[in-house]
Parts: structure tokens; sequence; C-alpha cells
């Protein structure tokens, strides 16, 4: 029976350079994921608190 080639490259090497330490010019992961996460709620803030002012045309579009 002959073995089949798998689609997915293993552990692609050219890769291995986002894994280290001081990769991303020393800022923590913990500080980024922090940051993207507080602009992901800002945003959202802002969006849920928005007025829709002609709603009845946006209503209408949903048929």
């Amino acid at each position: 029976m002959q073995e089949k080639s798998w689609p997915i490259r293993a552990a692609d090497p050219t890769l291995k350079w986002a894994a280290r330490s001081d990769h991303g010019g020393g800022i923590p992961r913990r500080i980024v994921i922090m940051a993207v996460g507080a602009f992901a709620k800002v945003a959202t803030n802002v969006l849920n608190s928005t007025e829709v002012h002609n709603s009845e045309t946006l209503r209408r579009g949903d048929r």
C-alpha cells in the first residue's frame, strides 16, 4: 500500500521567528492581547450606542 502525502506541511521552518521571545520589538504578548481586547471593547460599545435615524427604510430593505 502506498503512503499518502499529507497536504499540510508540518511546522513550517520559515515561521519559527514568530515564536521567539524577542519577536515583536520587545512588547510582551500579554500587553498586545490586552490592547487589542480593549480596542475591540471600545469599538463594540461605540457601535452598540449608535442611533439609527431612518429605521423604517432599514427595516423595509430587510424584507
